[in-house]
Order: structure tokens, then sequence, then C-alpha cells
């Protein structure tokens, strides 16, 4: 007698399948691999040696359902598989990220190889366990991290633990933790373990819950020690009383008080780039770039103190009216070296609002007027700053607008470069 079984057969899928990336892009520095959502930022680990940037925002809370509950699974996951491409955030967040590693070297990026470079990148939320060499952001790190911040993250790990990163063996620029951390040894608010290393002008406001070896900043820096310069940490109850173990060179301590951080000309922050690094409402310092909605069109600017940046470059020839029409005082453009372009005979950036902030564009409009690249009419205490403005009618122009900056502005192959009417009052023009 012949009897039948049934069979069911359950296929748990999993987001990484270590095939081709499926986004934009070719993967080289010219052409970078575009990245968009969580699944392919997963993708990263089949090409540790591209070129990547991130085109927007990213939740990846499903990350915690990934891989059998080991969420996402850090790129570059050992000393000899490890990332030495190009990773540029583009200002973006990375929200949600859920890994639970029972290895070394977690996180977004488990080691980071010399030719590495990780920039301009937010963790938010950041759930990251592993055993050593473990941080948000990178596990170990040999390359360059620059304008990166974790904030709310949790970090657990066993030696080399840090908020952003566990290990570091060459430099962390411009970059903040706000984590809760705990470990065995070795345990930093913002690095675990500063080896033959720099770190310059960085911040923590951690908590370190458990471990030995503790810094408010830094782990240790003691043995093979590396240098910390214009850095702090926030000194508060329970937390570690020295920047590092065994030191605070090149480190100051603020205990619970935040109001501090609102003075620019306060120790470590007078030696910061407040033009084009770091910014602070009177709370703790935020890099630039964060908070800032994209644009992917021309469009009007009425929010006032609004933070605006590109995504991609403008080109519209069918306009009627500038491109980007500033109505509101204290608005913030970043272009990001993006392109404005036009064959319209319109500005390509127009504001009558003071404290406007206009920097790193590239703008090419109509040749006959009003086709100006920049149009400053009354806008009062405003700076320009990384502007290449040619080959349209007039490069810039400022109209009846004064106590203001025009900063490494090129204005070529116009009718005019640069106009001034009525404008010269408490007027500083640099590098011109």
């Amino acid at each position: 007698m012949f009897s039948a079984a049934i069979v069911t057969l359950v296929v748990l899928c999993v987001p990484y399948g270590g095939l081709a990336f499926s986004g934009s892009g070719s993967g080289t520095s010219g052409d970078p691999y575009q990245i968009t959502d969580c699944i392919q930022l997963q993708e990263m680990r089949d090409s540790l040696d591209a070129s990547y940037v991130l085109e927007n925002d990213i939740d990846c809370s499903a990350t915690s359902g990934w891989n059998g509950g080991a969420g996402f699974l850090p790129v570059g996951d050992d000393v000899s598989v490890d990332f030495s491409g190009d990773f540029d955030g583009k200002g973006h967040v990375i929200r949600n990220l859920f890994i639970n590693a029972n290895s070394n070297y977690a996180g977004l990026f488990g080691n980071v190889d010399y030719a590495g470079n990780i920039r301009n990148i937010g963790m938010v939320n950041a759930d990251v366990t592993g055993n050593s060499y473990t941080g948000s952001l990178a596990g170990s790190s040999t390359g360059i991290i620059n304008n990166t911040y974790c904030l709310n993250c949790q970090i657990n790990g066993e030696n080399y633990v840090g908020g952003l990163a566990g290990y570091n063996t060459r430099e962390i620029w411009n970059s903040y933790a706000v984590a809760t951390v705990g470990g065995s040894q070795e345990i930093g608010g913002m690095l675990g373990r500063n080896f033959y290393a720099n770190i310059y002008n960085c911040f923590s406001n951690a908590t370190i819950t458990s471990g030995s070896e503790t810094g408010g900043l830094v782990g240790d820096n003691t043995q093979y020690p590396g240098t910390v310069y214009n850095s702090y940490w926030n000194n508060h109850g329970g937390n570690p009383s020295h920047c590092y173990n065994g030191g605070d060179y090149g480190c100051t301590a603020v205990s619970d008080n935040e109001s501090y951080f609102s003075y620019e000309n306060e120790e470590p922050m007078a030696s910061w780039d407040f033009s084009s690094i770091w910014t602070s409402d009177g709370g703790y310092p935020e890099l630039l770039w964060q908070g800032y909605e994209y644009l992917s069109d021309c469009a009007t600017l009425s929010t006032p103190n609004g933070k605006y940046a590109l995504s991609g470059s403008i080109t519209n020839s069918s306009l009627s009216g500038p491109c980007i029409n500033i109505t509101a005082e204290n608005v913030t453009l970043d272009c990001q070296w993006n392109s404005i372009s036009s064959t319209s005979n319109v500005q390509g950036i127009y504001s009558n609002q003071k404290g406007t902030i206009i920097r790193n564009c590239i703008i090419d409009m109509g040749s006959s007027e009003p086709g100006y690249g920049i149009d400053l009419n009354g806008a009062n205490y405003s700076r320009v700053t990384n502007a290449i403005l040619n080959n349209q009618y007039r490069g810039l122009r400022l109209y009846y607008t004064s106590h203001s900056v025009i900063d490494n502005v090129t204005a070529d192959s116009n009718v005019e470069g640069i106009r001034l009417e009525q404008s010269t009052y408490n007027l500083s023009l640099i590098h011109i």
C-alpha cells in the first residue's frame, strides 16, 4: 500500500543574497552606487572597494527580523575582509539599525581598511551588540572617519567598545556620540581604543554602563597612545571622570552644563569651524548639515530658519522666475556641489531676506538680463561661500545688501562677473 506524506516547506527569506548591487551607479568614484534603502545598504558587502553615496534618509527597523535575529550583517566583518571603499552619507541619516553579532567587528562597517573613507552620515537609534571591536558606525577603523555622529544609540560588547567606533588606528574628525555604551574593557563614550591615532574636534555626551579602562570620550589612549585635539565630553553623574583612561590631554571636561556649549568661543569649540562644519543653537553643537530638507527641483523656500540642500543637480529651461526663491529670513541653502542650470533668463537663486546663507553651488543660467547665478536684493547679513557662477549674464548681484560676506566665489565667462549696487557697507569679499 502506497502512502503519501504532505511536506510543508518553509523558506526564510534573508534580504542579503550576495547578488549584484540592485540600485543605480557603477561603483566608481565618478559614478558611485546610489543607496536608497536598507537592502542596498546591506549589498555593500558584495563590493567592499566600491564607492557609495546615500541618496536619502533610511529607516532600517526591519533589520531586527533579518538573518534569524542577527540583524544587519556588518560590511567588512573581518581583518582580512574589510571595507576599503568610499562611503558618503551626503548628510543623511540611518535610523534603527539592528545588529546582534556573536562575533568581533560589529557595526555598520565591521572593519575599515586604510583606504576606507566614511563621511557625512548620522546613525540614529542604532542598537548594536557584538563581541570585541563594536560601535554603531564602525567596529574598527584604519581609515578616515569625518563629519559623523550617533544619536540615542545602544552599544554593547566585550573589549574595544564605543558609541561611534570600537577601535581607531588612524583619524576621526568632527564627530560625536550621544549613546549608552557597555562592555568589559576599554569602553568609551565615542571610541573604545585609540591606537597610535588622532581625534580632532569631537565630543561625547554618552553614558558608560559597565567596563574597566573607561573614558568619557575614549576608553583607552595610554598604551601606544594617539593624540586628542580640541575635544570634550560631558562628565555627568556616574560617568568616567576622565576623557580617556589615564588622562585628559587635548580634552575638556564639562559637567552637566548644556548652556556651556552655546558659546562658540568656549574651549574647545573656539578652535572649531562654525562657518562650514559645526552649528549651535544654544545646546550641544551639531554638524552643519543635520536637519536639512532635501530639494530635487526648483522651489520657494518660505520657512524661517529653514535648512535646505540639493539632493542632485537641477536642470530646468522653462522657468519664468528664480529657480530657488528664498522668501523667509535666516534660510540656509547648501547645494552640496550640485548644479542649477537653465537657459531661461532668470535667477538661479534669489533672496530678499536677511540672514541668507548659500554655499557649495554651481550655477549656470541664461545669457541675458536677469540671467543671474545668485541675486541678493536687500538680503542684509547674508553669506555666500564656495560658489562657481560661470557662463551666464551675471554671476552674482548684490543690490542694497550690507553686512554680508562673499567668500571663495568664482564668476568667469559672464557678461558681468560680480555687480555691487549700493552694497559696499560692511561687505567682506574674500578669495574672489
